[in-house]
Protein backbone atom coordinates (compact mmCIF):
# COMPACT_ATOMS: atom_id res chain seq x y z
CA UNK A 1 0.00 0.00 0.00
CA UNK A 2 0.99 3.30 -1.07
CA UNK A 3 1.25 6.18 1.36
CA UNK A 4 0.68 9.85 0.53
CA UNK A 5 2.38 12.10 2.65
CA UNK A 6 1.42 15.72 2.79
CA UNK A 7 4.81 18.13 3.14
CA UNK A 8 3.77 21.24 4.76
CA UNK A 9 6.79 24.11 4.38
CA UNK A 10 6.57 26.88 6.87
CA UNK A 11 7.84 30.30 6.52
CA UNK A 12 8.60 32.17 9.68
CA UNK A 13 8.47 36.00 10.02
CA UNK A 14 8.87 38.28 12.76
CA UNK A 15 7.35 41.73 12.40
CA UNK A 16 6.90 40.84 8.81
CA UNK A 17 7.41 44.17 6.04
CA UNK A 18 6.56 43.43 2.60
CA UNK A 19 8.57 47.25 1.80
CA UNK A 20 11.91 45.26 3.07
CA UNK A 21 12.98 42.82 -1.06
CA UNK A 22 15.62 40.71 -2.54
CA UNK A 23 17.42 43.09 -5.07
CA UNK A 24 20.01 40.75 -6.56
CA UNK A 25 23.99 39.97 -6.21
CA UNK A 26 22.47 36.70 -4.81
CA UNK A 27 24.72 34.66 -2.50
CA UNK A 28 27.52 37.82 -2.61
CA UNK A 29 28.79 38.80 0.36
CA UNK A 30 28.82 43.16 0.31
CA UNK A 31 31.19 44.64 1.93
CA UNK A 32 30.17 48.26 1.13
CA UNK A 33 27.12 50.14 -0.70
CA UNK A 34 27.32 53.45 -1.35
CA UNK A 35 25.13 55.97 -3.74
CA UNK A 36 26.45 58.28 -6.54
CA UNK A 37 23.89 61.27 -6.21
CA UNK A 38 24.58 62.96 -9.12
CA UNK A 39 21.69 63.40 -11.61
CA UNK A 40 24.05 63.83 -15.25
CA UNK A 41 23.99 61.54 -16.55
CA UNK A 42 21.78 59.13 -13.83
CA UNK A 43 22.07 58.17 -10.26
CA UNK A 44 24.14 55.58 -9.12
CA UNK A 45 23.96 52.59 -6.36
CA UNK A 46 27.46 50.98 -5.91
CA UNK A 47 28.36 48.24 -4.36
CA UNK A 48 31.50 46.43 -3.61
CA UNK A 49 32.04 42.36 -3.37
CA UNK A 50 34.31 40.33 -1.35
CA UNK A 51 35.27 38.14 -4.09
CA UNK A 52 33.78 39.87 -7.88
CA UNK A 53 34.86 43.05 -7.42
CA UNK A 54 32.18 46.63 -8.27
CA UNK A 55 28.91 46.23 -9.67
CA UNK A 56 27.09 49.62 -10.40
CA UNK A 57 22.96 49.66 -10.15
CA UNK A 58 21.19 52.66 -12.06
CA UNK A 59 18.57 54.53 -9.91
CA UNK A 60 15.70 55.11 -11.77
CA UNK A 61 15.95 50.92 -13.11
CA UNK A 62 13.34 48.87 -11.07
CA UNK A 63 15.09 45.74 -11.99
CA UNK A 64 17.38 44.23 -9.34
CA UNK A 65 20.11 43.66 -12.08
CA UNK A 66 23.66 44.51 -11.48
CA UNK A 67 26.49 45.46 -13.97
CA UNK A 68 29.62 44.43 -13.02
CA UNK A 69 32.58 46.92 -13.82
CA UNK A 70 35.92 46.70 -12.44
CA UNK A 71 38.19 44.56 -10.46
CA UNK A 72 37.85 41.11 -9.58
CA UNK A 73 38.92 40.59 -6.20
CA UNK A 74 37.56 41.49 -3.13
CA UNK A 75 36.83 45.29 -2.26
CA UNK A 76 36.96 46.03 1.34
CA UNK A 77 35.54 49.89 1.06
CA UNK A 78 34.04 52.25 -1.24
CA UNK A 79 33.87 56.04 -1.15
CA UNK A 80 32.34 58.41 -3.27
CA UNK A 81 32.95 62.29 -2.98
CA UNK A 82 31.49 65.09 -5.38
CA UNK A 83 33.58 67.24 -6.91
CA UNK A 84 33.67 69.89 -10.07
CA UNK A 85 31.40 72.52 -10.84
CA UNK A 86 28.73 72.86 -13.30
CA UNK A 87 29.30 70.66 -16.69
CA UNK A 88 32.53 69.41 -14.94
CA UNK A 89 30.69 68.45 -12.06
CA UNK A 90 32.39 64.99 -11.34
CA UNK A 91 31.99 61.98 -8.36
CA UNK A 92 34.89 60.43 -7.54
CA UNK A 93 34.94 56.80 -6.63
CA UNK A 94 37.60 55.59 -3.69
CA UNK A 95 37.87 51.78 -3.83
CA UNK A 96 40.18 49.92 -1.36
CA UNK A 97 41.12 46.13 -2.21
CA UNK A 98 42.33 43.35 0.03
CA UNK A 99 45.93 42.84 -0.81
CA UNK A 100 46.17 39.95 -2.89
CA UNK A 101 49.17 38.66 -5.61
CA UNK A 102 47.44 40.88 -8.28
CA UNK A 103 46.94 44.27 -6.72
CA UNK A 104 49.77 44.52 -4.15
CA UNK A 105 49.73 45.32 -0.45
CA UNK A 106 47.21 47.72 0.59
CA UNK A 107 45.62 49.10 -2.96
CA UNK A 108 43.54 52.07 -3.11
CA UNK A 109 41.98 53.47 -6.38
CA UNK A 110 39.82 56.41 -7.71
CA UNK A 111 38.24 57.19 -10.72
CA UNK A 112 35.96 59.90 -11.81
CA UNK A 113 32.38 59.38 -12.47
CA UNK A 114 30.50 59.34 -15.41
CA UNK A 115 34.42 59.48 -17.33
CA UNK A 116 35.64 56.24 -15.62
CA UNK A 117 38.38 55.55 -18.18
CA UNK A 118 40.84 54.12 -16.37
CA UNK A 119 41.49 53.92 -11.93
CA UNK A 120 44.64 55.38 -10.98
CA UNK A 121 46.35 53.28 -7.99
CA UNK A 122 47.10 56.02 -4.71
CA UNK A 123 49.03 53.59 -2.06
CA UNK A 124 51.76 56.10 -1.56
CA UNK A 125 51.96 56.43 2.01
CA UNK A 126 49.94 53.47 3.07
CA UNK A 127 51.61 51.28 5.80
CA UNK A 128 52.28 48.17 3.66
CA UNK A 129 51.75 44.93 4.48
CA UNK A 130 49.98 41.60 3.69
CA UNK A 131 47.19 41.29 6.16
CA UNK A 132 46.97 45.24 6.05
CA UNK A 133 43.32 46.80 4.26
CA UNK A 134 41.52 49.97 4.38
CA UNK A 135 38.20 49.45 6.19
CA UNK A 136 36.71 53.15 5.99
CA UNK A 137 36.79 56.59 4.19
CA UNK A 138 35.70 59.42 4.62
CA UNK A 139 35.78 63.17 3.65
CA UNK A 140 34.21 66.07 2.10
CA UNK A 141 33.17 67.15 -1.50
CA UNK A 142 33.46 70.46 -2.95
CA UNK A 143 33.31 72.61 -5.86
CA UNK A 144 35.48 74.36 -8.72
CA UNK A 145 36.55 77.68 -6.71
CA UNK A 146 37.52 75.85 -3.83
CA UNK A 147 40.72 73.87 -2.93
CA UNK A 148 40.06 70.36 -2.17
CA UNK A 149 38.80 69.24 0.96
CA UNK A 150 40.79 66.01 2.29
CA UNK A 151 39.64 62.43 2.21
CA UNK A 152 40.38 60.28 5.41
CA UNK A 153 41.00 56.59 5.61
CA UNK A 154 42.08 53.90 7.93
CA UNK A 155 43.32 50.57 7.87
CA UNK A 156 41.78 49.33 10.86
CA UNK A 157 44.80 49.73 13.41
CA UNK A 158 45.63 53.16 15.65
CA UNK A 159 46.30 54.94 12.09
CA UNK A 160 44.08 57.57 10.23
CA UNK A 161 45.55 58.77 6.99
CA UNK A 162 44.71 61.52 4.83
CA UNK A 163 45.30 62.31 1.33
CA UNK A 164 47.38 65.25 0.19
CA UNK A 165 48.33 65.82 -3.79
CA UNK A 166 47.47 61.88 -4.25
CA UNK A 167 50.05 60.55 -1.45
CA UNK A 168 48.35 59.18 1.88
CA UNK A 169 50.29 61.15 5.12
CA UNK A 170 49.52 60.12 8.74
CA UNK A 171 46.93 62.57 10.22
CA UNK A 172 46.19 60.86 13.32
CA UNK A 173 48.08 58.01 15.33
CA UNK A 174 47.00 56.46 18.41
CA UNK A 175 48.68 54.06 20.65
CA UNK A 176 49.37 50.26 19.82
CA UNK A 177 46.39 48.88 21.73
CA UNK A 178 43.70 51.37 19.43
CA UNK A 179 41.59 49.92 16.50
CA UNK A 180 39.58 52.20 14.84
CA UNK A 181 36.49 50.01 13.13
CA UNK A 182 34.79 53.52 11.27
CA UNK A 183 35.27 56.98 9.91
CA UNK A 184 32.13 58.78 8.89
CA UNK A 185 32.14 62.54 8.29
CA UNK A 186 29.71 65.25 7.56
CA UNK A 187 29.62 69.15 6.46
CA UNK A 188 32.13 69.99 9.42
CA UNK A 189 33.77 66.95 11.17
CA UNK A 190 35.19 64.40 10.31
CA UNK A 191 34.59 61.26 13.06
CA UNK A 192 36.60 57.63 13.84
CA UNK A 193 35.78 54.86 15.82
CA UNK A 194 36.92 52.20 18.02
CA UNK A 195 38.10 50.49 20.69
CA UNK A 196 41.06 51.06 22.96
CA UNK A 197 41.96 46.97 24.51
CA UNK A 198 45.03 48.12 27.06
CA UNK A 199 45.12 47.32 30.44
CA UNK A 200 41.40 48.53 31.22
CA UNK A 201 39.93 48.27 27.27
CA UNK A 202 37.66 51.99 26.56
CA UNK A 203 35.37 52.41 23.55
CA UNK A 204 37.15 55.55 22.09
CA UNK A 205 35.46 58.24 19.49
CA UNK A 206 37.69 60.79 17.84
CA UNK A 207 36.61 64.27 16.38
CA UNK A 208 38.38 66.93 14.16
CA UNK A 209 36.16 69.88 13.09
CA UNK A 210 39.19 71.83 10.67
CA UNK A 211 39.85 68.69 8.27
CA UNK A 212 42.32 66.90 10.01
CA UNK A 213 45.02 69.47 11.74
CA UNK A 214 43.85 68.69 15.54
CA UNK A 215 42.02 66.01 17.26
CA UNK A 216 39.67 65.40 19.79
CA UNK A 217 39.93 62.36 21.78
CA UNK A 218 36.07 61.05 23.37
CA UNK A 219 35.49 58.51 25.43
CA UNK A 220 31.88 57.21 26.30
CA UNK A 221 31.17 55.74 29.60
CA UNK A 222 30.29 52.57 28.43
CA UNK A 223 31.98 50.20 30.14
CA UNK A 224 34.78 48.16 28.72
CA UNK A 225 33.40 45.74 26.60
CA UNK A 226 32.56 47.95 23.54
CA UNK A 227 33.66 49.34 20.55
CA UNK A 228 32.14 51.86 17.87
CA UNK A 229 31.21 50.07 14.42
CA UNK A 230 29.17 53.29 13.07
CA UNK A 231 28.34 56.44 13.29
CA UNK A 232 25.89 59.50 11.39
CA UNK A 233 24.73 62.49 12.22
CA UNK A 234 21.68 64.16 11.28
CA UNK A 235 21.76 66.59 8.17
CA UNK A 236 22.76 69.73 8.98
CA UNK A 237 23.43 69.13 12.21
CA UNK A 238 27.36 69.75 14.12
CA UNK A 239 25.96 68.52 17.51
CA UNK A 240 23.95 65.95 17.59
CA UNK A 241 25.80 62.08 16.78
CA UNK A 242 24.79 58.49 16.90
CA UNK A 243 26.90 55.48 17.16
CA UNK A 244 26.82 52.01 16.90
CA UNK A 245 28.06 49.90 19.28
CA UNK A 246 28.50 46.01 19.44
CA UNK A 247 25.20 45.79 21.96
CA UNK A 248 23.78 49.08 21.59
CA UNK A 249 23.32 52.15 20.07
CA UNK A 250 24.21 55.69 21.94
CA UNK A 251 23.66 59.86 21.08
CA UNK A 252 25.36 62.59 22.24
CA UNK A 253 23.56 65.96 21.66
CA UNK A 254 26.41 68.53 22.43
CA UNK A 255 28.92 66.85 20.02
CA UNK A 256 30.06 63.77 22.22
CA UNK A 257 30.42 66.11 25.84
CA UNK A 258 27.93 64.23 27.10
CA UNK A 259 25.77 60.88 26.65
CA UNK A 260 22.23 59.75 26.50
CA UNK A 261 21.38 56.55 27.94
CA UNK A 262 21.60 53.71 25.59
CA UNK A 263 19.55 54.03 22.48
CA UNK A 264 19.16 50.25 21.70
CA UNK A 265 20.21 47.30 23.50
CA UNK A 266 20.67 44.53 22.11
CA UNK A 267 23.94 42.18 23.47
CA UNK A 268 24.33 39.66 20.60
CA UNK A 269 24.12 42.39 17.92
CA UNK A 270 26.29 44.54 16.11
CA UNK A 271 25.63 47.53 14.89
CA UNK A 272 27.66 48.03 11.14
CA UNK A 273 25.55 50.43 9.64
CA UNK A 274 23.36 53.85 10.74
CA UNK A 275 21.08 55.82 8.51
CA UNK A 276 19.26 58.88 8.47
CA UNK A 277 16.91 59.63 6.11
CA UNK A 278 17.84 62.91 4.81
CA UNK A 279 14.28 64.60 5.05
CA UNK A 280 13.61 63.47 8.18
CA UNK A 281 16.27 63.69 10.82
CA UNK A 282 14.43 61.94 13.05
CA UNK A 283 13.73 59.07 11.17
CA UNK A 284 17.23 56.47 11.77
CA UNK A 285 17.79 52.98 10.57
CA UNK A 286 20.21 51.28 12.58
CA UNK A 287 21.63 47.52 10.64
CA UNK A 288 24.08 44.76 11.99
CA UNK A 289 24.25 41.14 12.64
CA UNK A 290 24.24 38.57 15.16
CA UNK A 291 26.89 36.59 16.72
CA UNK A 292 25.71 33.88 14.28
CA UNK A 293 25.71 36.42 11.42
CA UNK A 294 21.77 36.91 11.28
CA UNK A 295 20.09 39.90 9.77
CA UNK A 296 18.97 42.64 11.72
CA UNK A 297 17.62 45.99 11.02
CA UNK A 298 15.27 48.16 13.33
CA UNK A 299 13.68 51.72 12.23
CA UNK A 300 13.31 54.69 14.48
CA UNK A 301 10.99 57.48 13.84
CA UNK A 302 11.50 59.67 17.06
CA UNK A 303 15.20 60.50 16.90
CA UNK A 304 16.03 56.49 18.89
CA UNK A 305 13.66 56.80 21.43
CA UNK A 306 11.71 53.73 20.27
CA UNK A 307 12.55 51.38 17.70
CA UNK A 308 10.75 49.16 15.23
CA UNK A 309 12.49 45.63 13.83
CA UNK A 310 12.04 45.43 10.27
CA UNK A 311 12.26 41.83 8.87
CA UNK A 312 12.24 40.57 5.65
CA UNK A 313 8.54 39.37 3.77
CA UNK A 314 10.03 35.51 4.38
CA UNK A 315 12.65 34.18 5.38
CA UNK A 316 13.04 29.84 5.10
CA UNK A 317 14.58 28.84 8.35
CA UNK A 318 16.92 27.01 5.93
CA UNK A 319 18.21 29.98 3.90
CA UNK A 320 18.58 32.80 6.80
CA UNK A 321 19.32 36.17 5.82
CA UNK A 322 22.86 36.95 6.51
CA UNK A 323 23.69 39.98 8.80
CA UNK A 324 24.29 43.40 7.20
CA UNK A 325 27.78 45.07 6.86
CA UNK A 326 26.58 48.27 5.09
CA UNK A 327 23.90 50.26 4.42
CA UNK A 328 22.77 53.58 2.19
CA UNK A 329 19.89 55.64 1.72
CA UNK A 330 18.49 58.13 -0.98
CA UNK A 331 15.55 59.59 -1.87
CA UNK A 332 13.80 58.14 -4.97
CA UNK A 333 10.39 59.02 -6.27
CA UNK A 334 9.16 60.65 -3.06
CA UNK A 335 10.15 57.54 -1.37
CA UNK A 336 12.90 56.34 0.68
CA UNK A 337 15.10 53.78 -0.36
CA UNK A 338 17.84 52.14 1.85
CA UNK A 339 19.64 49.59 0.33
CA UNK A 340 21.58 47.09 2.29
CA UNK A 341 24.52 44.81 1.99
CA UNK A 342 24.32 41.64 3.57
CA UNK A 343 27.04 38.94 4.49
CA UNK A 344 26.67 36.83 2.19
CA UNK A 345 23.13 36.79 0.52
CA UNK A 346 23.42 39.65 -1.58
CA UNK A 347 21.66 43.21 -1.49
CA UNK A 348 17.98 43.89 -0.46
CA UNK A 349 16.39 46.92 -0.62
CA UNK A 350 13.63 48.73 1.42
CA UNK A 351 11.00 51.09 0.40
CA UNK A 352 9.33 53.38 3.17
CA UNK A 353 6.69 55.88 2.10
CA UNK A 354 8.42 59.73 2.80
CA UNK A 355 7.36 60.47 5.91
CA UNK A 356 8.32 64.60 6.76
CA UNK A 357 8.56 65.75 10.44
CA UNK A 358 5.54 66.52 12.19
CA UNK A 359 4.71 70.01 12.75
CA UNK A 360 4.03 69.12 16.56
CA UNK A 361 7.50 68.06 16.88
CA UNK A 362 8.81 70.79 14.91
CA UNK A 363 7.02 73.19 17.12
CA UNK A 364 8.50 71.65 20.07
CA UNK A 365 11.98 71.93 19.31
CA UNK A 366 14.16 75.20 20.15
CA UNK A 367 16.01 75.40 16.99
CA UNK A 368 15.40 76.57 13.60
CA UNK A 369 16.44 75.11 10.56
CA UNK A 370 17.06 75.00 6.47
CA UNK A 371 17.47 71.38 5.13
CA UNK A 372 19.66 70.76 2.22
CA UNK A 373 17.63 71.22 -1.10
CA UNK A 374 16.91 67.96 -2.96
CA UNK A 375 17.88 66.93 -5.57
CA UNK A 376 21.14 68.61 -5.80
CA UNK A 377 22.49 69.41 -8.25
CA UNK A 378 19.50 69.84 -10.17
CA UNK A 379 17.75 70.69 -13.49
CA UNK A 380 15.43 73.10 -13.44
CA UNK A 381 13.27 72.44 -10.33
CA UNK A 382 14.75 71.50 -6.67
CA UNK A 383 12.68 71.71 -3.24
CA UNK A 384 14.14 73.39 -0.10
CA UNK A 385 12.72 72.70 2.72
CA UNK A 386 13.06 74.74 6.25
CA UNK A 387 11.28 74.26 9.74
CA UNK A 388 10.58 77.56 12.43
CA UNK A 389 10.20 76.20 15.88
CA UNK A 390 9.07 78.88 18.49
CA UNK A 391 8.53 76.73 21.87
CA UNK A 392 7.62 79.77 24.47
CA UNK A 393 4.83 82.07 22.23
CA UNK A 394 3.87 80.02 19.44
CA UNK A 395 4.00 83.11 17.49
CA UNK A 396 4.77 83.45 13.77
CA UNK A 397 8.29 84.67 12.46
CA UNK A 398 9.24 86.63 9.56
CA UNK A 399 10.57 84.65 6.94
CA UNK A 400 12.99 85.22 3.97
CA UNK A 401 14.14 82.62 1.74
CA UNK A 402 16.20 83.91 -0.88
CA UNK A 403 19.05 82.60 -3.69
CA UNK A 404 22.17 84.33 -4.53
CA UNK A 405 24.73 83.58 -7.42
CA UNK A 406 28.31 83.11 -5.92
CA UNK A 407 29.25 86.72 -6.33
CA UNK A 408 26.21 87.61 -3.50
CA UNK A 409 23.88 89.27 -6.10
CA UNK A 410 20.27 88.02 -5.50
CA UNK A 411 18.89 85.83 -7.44
CA UNK A 412 15.50 84.79 -6.60
CA UNK A 413 13.00 85.84 -3.49
CA UNK A 414 10.89 82.44 -2.34
CA UNK A 415 10.00 83.70 0.58
CA UNK A 416 9.04 87.35 2.20
CA UNK A 417 6.48 86.95 4.77
CA UNK A 418 5.17 86.08 8.22
CA UNK A 419 5.27 82.17 8.88
CA UNK A 420 3.49 80.40 11.81
CA UNK A 421 5.65 77.25 13.32
CA UNK A 422 5.73 74.65 11.41
CA UNK A 423 7.45 72.45 8.18
CA UNK A 424 7.87 74.07 5.16
CA UNK A 425 8.79 73.30 1.64
CA UNK A 426 9.02 75.70 -1.38
CA UNK A 427 9.97 75.28 -5.26
CA UNK A 428 13.01 76.94 -6.67
CA UNK A 429 13.01 77.10 -10.49
CA UNK A 430 15.95 77.35 -12.35
CA UNK A 431 15.26 77.43 -15.67
CA UNK A 432 15.65 80.70 -16.44
CA UNK A 433 19.65 81.24 -15.09
CA UNK A 434 22.59 79.88 -16.04
CA UNK A 435 24.55 76.37 -14.61
CA UNK A 436 26.42 77.21 -11.84
CA UNK A 437 26.93 77.16 -7.93
CA UNK A 438 24.24 79.03 -5.90
CA UNK A 439 23.51 80.08 -2.61
CA UNK A 440 20.13 79.76 -1.04
CA UNK A 441 19.75 81.37 2.75
CA UNK A 442 16.87 81.60 5.42
CA UNK A 443 16.57 84.82 7.81
CA UNK A 444 13.83 84.68 10.40
CA UNK A 445 14.91 87.05 13.51
CA UNK A 446 18.24 86.57 14.32
CA UNK A 447 18.74 83.17 12.86
CA UNK A 448 20.49 82.95 9.75
CA UNK A 449 21.93 80.34 7.94
CA UNK A 450 22.78 79.40 4.18
CA UNK A 451 23.39 76.34 1.70
CA UNK A 452 24.83 75.82 -1.42
CA UNK A 453 22.74 74.01 -4.50
CA UNK A 454 24.25 73.59 -7.98
CA UNK A 455 22.69 74.13 -11.10
CA UNK A 456 23.39 71.54 -13.99
CA UNK A 457 21.97 71.94 -17.08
Amino acid sequence: MKVKCLVLVVFVSFNVSAQLIPFGLTGQQINSIKIIEQEYPERMAIAGTESNGIYFHALNETDSLWGHQYFNGAISALYTQQIGIGPGLMTRIFAALKPDSIYGETPVFYTDYPVQSYWAKIDSGLDKSESNEIISFAGFGYIGHEPPRPVFATAGDSIIYILKNDVWEKSWIGSEYTTLNVLYSNDSAVWAGGIVNNVVAALILIKSENDGKDWKIIYPPFGEIFSCYSIVTPPGSSDTVYTGLNGMIIKSTNGGVSWDSPLLQLQAVTFNSLVINPLNREQIFAGGKTLDNFFVLYKSKDGGITWEQIMPFYMPPSKPIKGINSMAGTIIDNEFVLFIGTDGTGAFKYIDKLTLIDNDDIINTKQFHLYQNYPNPFNPITKIRYSIPNVETRQASSVQLKVFDILGNEVATLVNEQKEPGYYEVNFDASQIASGVYIYGLTAGKFISTKKMMVLK
